[in-house]
């Protein structure tokens, strides 16, 4: 009985490491790759200061403006939030239409992100969002970046709102 027992906890446990294996490959065989540009503020405190291993990026796409909002005015924290992006003639996504209410894609270059609602900024009518691919582990694998960086994240997105981070690099200019 409790060999029967053994084999089946092993082979429960192959299975939930195959099915995470297999949701990593679906990111890359059914996804959709991104690009997107961080903010480019600069902080004068923070000028030749380098990222750390595991950096916080803030992509143009956090605050989202009035007028591409369609959803409650009052939301609470963290609520989910669905982005239309688009791909503009540069190759960078920018958002197209936001709200708390589902939304589909439904052309080419269109991709829709789960984001979480932070704050609406009275100042600059923007609602800010964060996304959980603003977090980049090992950052360092891409190169040398410091905070005052303007960088380009290309991110695979897979269907079921999860992702990866390709690649990390500097604007040039």
């Amino acid at each position: 009985m409790k060999r029967l027992l053994f084999i089946g906890l092993i082979g429960v446990q192959i299975i939930i490491i195959g099915f995470f294996v297999f949701q990593l490959e679906q990111i890359y065989t059914t996804g959709q790759e991104i690009r997107l540009l961080t903010s480019d503020e600069e902080d004068i405190y923070l000028k030749d200061v380098p990222l750390w291993d595991d950096a916080y990026l803030d992509y143009d796409i956090n605050g989202i403006p009035k007028e591409k909002w369609t959803g409650a005015s009052e939301l609470k924290y963290k609520n989910k939030i669905y982005v239309l992006l688009k791909q503009n003639e540069d190759g960078f996504y920018y958002i197209n239409q936001a709200s708390d209410k589902k939304i589909s894609a439904s052309g080419a270059g269109e991709v829709v992100v789960h984001g979480k609602y932070n704050y609406y900024d009275n100042d600059q009518q923007l609602y800010e969002v964060n996304y959980d691919f603003q977090t980049v582990n090992n950052v360092r694998q891409f190169g040398s970046f410091y905070f005052n960086d303007q960088l380009i994240v290309t991110v695979q997105l897979g269907k079921w709102n999860q992702y990866n981070i390709v690649n990390v690099e500097k604007v040039t200019d």
